[in-house]
C-alpha cells in the first residue's frame, strides 16, 4: 500500500512539473534557443561533411 502511495506521489509530481514547465515562457524560450543552436551546429557539420566528401571524390577521380 505504501508503494502505491509513493508511486502516485511521484506521478503527481511529474505531471505537476510538466505543467509548470509548459506554462513557463522563460523555460520555453530557453529550450527553443537551445534547439535552434543544435540545428545550426548540425547544419554546419553536414556542410563540412559534404565538402570533405566532395574533396575526396575529386581527388579519387584524378
Amino acid at each position: 500500500m505504501e508503494l502505491k502511495i509513493f508511486l502516485v506521489g511521484i506521478l503527481a509530481g511529474m505531471v505537476g512539473g510538466a505543467i509548470i514547465v509548459a506554462n513557463s515562457n522563460k523555460t520555453r524560450k530557453t529550450i527553443q534557443d537551445a534547439q535552434e543552436k543544435v540545428m545550426e551546429k548540425a547544419e554546419e557539420i553536414a556542410k563540412t561533411c559534404k565538402k570533405q566528401s566532395k574533396k575526396q571524390s575529386s581527388s579519387e577521380v584524378e
